[in-house]
C-alpha cells in the first residue's frame, strides 16, 4: 500500500488538528495530533507516539473552509484511511507517519477539495504579495 511515493495530487503545507482512530470503534485508542502536509490522497502526520496499525481506520480532520464575510468556519471532514510504517525522527524526537485515503464519507471528498483550493489560493496570493514587497 504505502512502498514507494505514487502521489498523484500536490501536497500542501498545514497545521490542521486530526484524530485517528479504528474504523470497527470499540476501545480502541484515539490519536489526536497535526496535519504537516495534506492532499488528495494522503497526508503526513508529526506524533509522539508509534501510531502504526494494519486495521482500518478513520481520520477525522478539522478542516477550514471560507465562509461569509471573509471569516473561516471549520467542519469535520471524514476519511476511512490506511497508515504507513512510521519513521522516527531525530532531530524533532517525533514519528512521521504517512497516511493513504481509501474512502471519503459522503461529500467530504469535495468538502477538502474546497478546503485546498482555498489553501492553495491563500498562499499563492501571499508569495504574490511577497515578490512585489507587499507586507500584509
Amino acid at each position: 500500500r504505502c512502498g514507494f511515493d505514487r502521489r498523484q495530487y500536490s501536497r500542501y503545507a498545514v497545521n490542521w488538528l486530526a484524530s485517528i482512530m479504528h474504523k470497527s470503534g470499540g476501545d480502541g485508542e484515539i490519536f489526536h495530533d497535526n496535519l504537516d502536509d495534506i492532499s488528495m490522497g494522503g497526508a503526513g502526520i508529526y506524533s509522539d507516539t508509534d501510531i502504526y496499525s494494519e486495521k482500518s481506520l478513520v481520520m477525522l480532520i478539522e478542516t477550514p473552509l471560507p465562509s461569509s464575510y471573509g471569516k473561516t468556519s471549520k467542519i469535520i471532514t471524514g476519511i476511512e484511511c490506511g497508515l504507513c510504517k512510521p519513521v522516527f525522527l531525530e532531530e524533532r524526537q517525533q514519528f512521521r507517519t504517512g497516511v493513504q485515503f481509501l474512502r471519503f464519507h459522503g461529500i467530504d471528498k469535495h468538502l477538502l477539495a474546497e478546503a485546498l483550493f482555498t489553501q492553495h489560493k491563500a498562499a499563492s496570493r501571499r508569495n504574490q504579495e511577497a515578490a512585489a514587497g507587499v507586507h500584509i
